[in-house]
């Protein structure tokens, strides 16, 4: 087969397709987003049906025909079983595949999608960071990396910077501020001045703005190497879906079976 190709990614998705085959889309490092004919994987003995499923990782070969990819072979790396475990993992696990399937194109590579899609399923295996602060952390840097971040390091509007040392004199405190919260309309925070003039602002503390500034800082690989109190978690989750609700116009059945939960 001289089409046979190999790419390394995840099942973001899988659909049944007739009695006995699958559709899946997998996110890949070597081609981006791009979707796969998985012939008998329905059939009990074949040997697709768990490499066929969301979250699995590995190398898959496909052949390339003209309108799409046929699978041919896995090599597993990780299943996530652990993410099974319960309804919360997995519904918060499919709704980050859903998000990637939504920002990533067909064919369009999108590296740092998959290494934040990949650690994002890992710390849900962990158990060590409460969900709904992982669900925000993945929201706000999805959203970066899409080109949508806010201005979050400086007052958006008069653009001085926040005041985080004691030691300054006068003149320095001069064209320092302190950010009182987000406007979606200025793209940004705003200094208590500036603020006045938008009626949408979102107050929050230092902390919640503080963190917003390190998940888009961060590489995707450590953006999970920060925890947080219950108050300022719950202001990333009110933030985070008013930021989604910003950009993205439609709903998502994982997130939607997530509530319901």
């Amino acid at each position: 087969m001289d089409y046979q190709v190999k790419v390394r990614g995840m099942v973001i998705g899988s659909t049944n397709v007739g009695e006995y085959d699958k559709r899946i889309v997998l996110l890949t490092l070597e081609r981006g987003k791009i979707t796969v004919f998985a012939k008998g994987a329905r059939r009990p003995k074949s040997p697709h049906v768990a490499a066929s499923a969301p979250f699995t990782f590995g190398t898959f070969t496909v052949y390339e025909g003209r309108e799409a990819y046929n699978l041919v072979d896995v090599d597993v790396e990780e299943y996530f079983m652990d993410i099974r475990s319960n309804l919360s993992s997995i519904y918060h696990g499919l709704y980050f595949c859903e998000l990637a399937d939504y920002f990533v194109k067909e064919n369009q590579r999108e590296v740092n999608i998959l290494k934040l899609l990949y650690r994002s399923i890992q710390i849900l295996c962990l158990d060590i960071i409460d969900p709904s602060l992982i669900k925000s952390i993945f929201e706000i840097k999805i959203l970066m990396l899409n080109g949508e971040a806010y201005i979050t390091y400086e007052c958006a509007k008069c653009h001085r910077v926040p005041d985080e040392k004691s030691n300054k004199t006068d003149l320095d405190n001069l064209n320092e501020v302190e950010l009182v919260g987000i406007s979606h309309k200025a793209y940004g925070a705003l200094c208590q001045e500036c603020s006045k003039e938008y009626d949408d602002v979102m107050e929050l503390s230092k902390a919640a703005i503080y963190a917003i500034n390190y998940i888009y800082g961060s590489p995707v690989e450590k953006v999970y190497t920060f925890n947080v109190t219950e108050e300022v978690n719950k202001e990333l989750n009110i933030f985070s879906k008013k930021y989604m609700a910003r950009f993205v116009d439609r709903k998502f059945n994982s997130l939607e079976m997530l509530k319901n939960a």
